[in-house]
């Protein structure tokens, strides 16, 4: 973990929590209850408002600039 503020691009680095992606756990366990899936979709939402309030972006997002 760390970050770089200063540097020529910004950056910072997060823990790697290990898991399945959401396409392996659907396979695995079957679409998820509509209440939860809509839960995650608030949550993820606000993560990202909260990123970009900041003035970030999330690299694997950068390509969705209009």
């Amino acid at each position: 973990m760390g970050a770089d503020a200063d540097a020529d691009r910004p950056w910072l680095a997060v823990a790697y929590v290990p898991g399945p992606d959401l396409r392996t756990f659907v396979s695995a366990h079957g679409p998820l209850p509509l209440a939860e899936t809509a839960g995650l979709g608030a949550l993820l939402a606000e993560g990202l408002g909260t990123v970009h309030e900041a003035g970030l972006q999330h690299r694997d997002l950068g390509m969705l600039d209009p």
